[in-house]
């Protein structure tokens, strides 16, 4: 009965990575998109035109929060779920947060009020599922909050601890349901004509990911139509750290020098990474199988590869061992960008050789912001000596 349920387990497991690549690949070309038409002047001389790509990128968003947010209550349950801790300050997962929602509160002429002391406060956590509680309370309290209502997020200090308050002008909670709004997929309205949409997992996650910090969540309503408030309470990291964790800032830096070879079996993905790089300035090549790049490596030289790992024929993986066995490419850089983003997968990528690993949909700040770095690095006077 042991062997059969590990069994369940990893055939589980298996499903459910494969279900995440399956997903994450269409999504990525959608978010990707729309974050271009957002970025092209015609779209934003067009006042009708713009609100649609935000309306396509918000929602790209929240289906891609969706699915982050299953995969992470399916780690957590199974005990599979590990924090990839360092110091944090807590504002930046507050900031963060608040700039994916941002769109979505501006459609609803929501306003949302941000308050900290001018001191930082620290957590020890990680900055990854920080953002993702922050989020999951922020996207709850815009979903159920009616249009020109009001939204403020406190951070404050009590006795060793470092407190994230989030308040909201919403429907409030029924007392008879608070008791349960953080249990899985349990809703306060769950008819088929509700008035809001959700498989209430979002807060379920949020109490699970700040127990696993340490810490604790609240959650107060004076009744229906009296709003909600949700009190969070991490211990706080007094030590002076000696590094904390950042988001990374938006590459302004063009990729001119930068010559790139992009390969996925998907050629949407592969259109999408060339026409993002080369609007950016990079020289881009792009290849549909792990046997089309290598050809193309025998005969040319790159700065950086980004290789889709789930491929038919020969995977990321091959494809990486076969590319450090030619002349020449011993050390030529290979990133990861795939729909696989469990912490097996960032691990095997590392193992396999990838110089780094970006998960699907990847966001294009990030990306473009880890290549013009690597530019920066390679183009430096003490490089070329």
């Amino acid at each position: 009965m042991r062997q059969a349920a590990d069994e369940a387990n990893r055939l589980k497991d298996e499903f459910l990575a494969t279900m995440s690549h399956e997903l994450r690949n269409p999504l990525n070309v959608i978010l990707g998109y729309s974050e271009l038409l957002l970025r092209t002047e015609e779209i934003k001389a067009s006042p009708p035109l713009l609100r649609l790509s935000e309306a396509l990128r918000r929602n790209a968003l929240a289906q891609s929060y969706l699915i982050r947010d299953l995969l992470e209550l399916s780690r957590l349950r199974s005990g599979k779920l590990t924090l990839n801790r360092e110091t944090v300050s807590l504002i930046t997962a507050v900031n963060n947060a608040f700039e994916t929602v941002r769109a979505e509160a501006q459609a609803k002429d929501i306003a949302i009020d941000i308050s900290a002391p001018p001191e930082p406060l620290f957590v020890e956590g990680d900055l990854l599922r920080l953002e993702q509680i922050v989020w999951n309370l922020l996207a709850n309290a815009v979903k159920f909050t009616p249009a020109g209502g009001k939204v403020s997020v406190r951070l404050e200090r009590a006795v060793e601890r470092v407190v994230l308050i989030v308040d909201d002008t919403g429907q409030g909670i029924e007392a008879s349901f608070l008791p349960s709004v953080f249990e899985m997929f349990r809703q306060g309205d769950a008819r088929a004509s509700r008035e809001h949409t959700g498989m209430g997992i979002g807060l379920a996650l949020v109490q699970q990911l700040v127990q696993l910090h340490g810490g604790s969540v609240v959650a107060y309503s004076a009744g229906l139509g009296q709003g909600t408030s949700f009190t969070v309470s991490l211990p706080e990291k007094t030590e002076t750290p000696r590094r904390i964790a950042l988001a990374p800032s938006p590459a302004d830096e063009p990729l001119d020098q930068l010559t790139v070879l992009a390969v996925d079996d998907d050629e949407d993905a592969t259109a999408l990474l060339r026409y993002l790089l080369e609007m950016n300035g990079a020289t881009v090549t792009t290849a549909n199988s792990g046997k089309e790049a290598l050809r193309l490596a025998r005969d040319a030289d790159f700065d950086v590869v980004l290789s889709d790992i789930s491929m038919p024929s020969m995977d990321g993986f091959e494809f990486v061992r076969r590319l450090r066995s030619l002349p020449g490419k011993e050390d030529v850089r290979v990133v990861a960008l795939t729909g696989f983003g469990r912490k097996e997968d960032v691990e095997q990528a590392e193992n396999e050789g990838f110089v780094a690993h970006l998960t699907k949909p990847f966001d294009v700040d990030t990306l473009l912001e880890f290549l013009a770095r690597l530019s920066a690095e390679d183009h430096r006077p003490e490089a070329k000596n």
